[in-house]
This record gives structure tokens, C-alpha cells and sequence, in this order.
């Protein structure tokens, strides 16, 4: 099968996470496809309370390691505009597809802040003209971020008060 280009992997994941949301009762709109920060806008059933979703998607994020010195993981490209992207409300999902399937996919759900504090953390010490971020999801991280649907759940709950 031929590569897919990085367009179209990055609208399957926006979609898939689009149908998750809808599924869970949230109105959805994907934004155009030239804005750079925000993927997704979710709202609550009555439109009270939103959120903005920044989807990243990978067919080849799984790294299995084997050797002892490398952890297995997930692997994601983000910006250097990530590291600064502490919007109180921007939530993002990393999507792991297995190669050309949607089929099992997998989805990482974090806080905006979150991802950031990751990214400053891992790459504030070098220095380097890249743009090109990567974030690491590994094994022992898993229970924290896949499939936790209940943080976008959290963050559309109306609040008392």
C-alpha cells in the first residue's frame, strides 16, 4: 500500500477523535484545516461550557525496545509552540494508528499544561535551530493518559457555584 501523506493521517485522527466525542454526547467542530493551534472544538449538550482539542496523529509512533538502555514507547511531533501553549482549556489527544488502520487505534488524552511542562522539561536545556518537538508516552505512562476520555469529560462538566 503506498505512504499516506501527513494530511490526510493528521484528518483520520481529527475525525476519529471527532466520532469519540460525538459518541459521548459532545457537539463537535473541526476547524479549518489551516489553524495551527485548535483541531477541535468540543462543547457540552447545552453549549455552555467549550474546549479546545489539538489532535496529533502518528501511524508510526510505537517504538518496541528491546534493549535495556531504551524503554518502549509512543512518539509524537509537536512544535516548539507546543512548549509555550499553556491555554487554560487546550487539551490534546496524541492518536496512534497501527499503520494504515484506525482499527484499535490508540488515543492519549493530556492538559495543555501537561504537555508544555513535558516538552520545557525535556528540551529546555539544548539548544538547537529545530522547530521539531517530540513527545514521549512510555509504558509505565500508560494507565495516566490512554483512553482517559474523562479529562475532556471533566473539563465540559457544568460547575455548581
Amino acid at each position: 500500500m503506498p505512504a499516506r501523506p501527513n494530511t490526510l493521517t493528521g484528518a483520520t485522527g481529527e475525525h476519529l477523535v471527532a466520532a469519540h466525542l460525538s459518541i459521548r454526547g459532545y457537539s463537535v467542530g473541526l476547524t479549518p484545516g489551516w489553524s495551527r493551534a485548535v483541531d477541535i472544538l468540543a462543547s457540552n449538550f447545552l453549549g455552555s461550557i467549550s474546549v479546545a482539542i489539538q489532535v496529533k496523529t502518528s501511524s508510526t509512533a510505537r517504538e518496541e525496545c528491546k534493549n535495556n538502555n531504551k524503554r518502549s514507547h509512543w512518539t509524537f511531533m509537536l512544535s516548539t509552540a507546543d512548549m509555550h501553549s499553556k491555554m487554560g482549556s487546550l487539551i490534546y489527544v496524541f492518536v496512534s494508528l497501527h499503520g494504515h488502520s484506525a482499527d484499535n487505534a490508540d488515543y492519549f488524552i493530556m492538559l495543555g499544561s501537561v504537555v508544555s511542562s513535558r516538552l520545557e522539561q525535556k528540551y529546555s536545556s539544548r539548544v538547537g535551530k529545530s522547530k521539531i518537538r517530540m513527545l514521549d508516552i512510555f509504558d509505565h505512562e500508560k494507565a495516566d493518559f490512554h483512553d482517559r476520555w474523562d479529562i475532556i469529560d471533566t473539563a465540559l462538566k457544568p460547575r455548581n457555584g
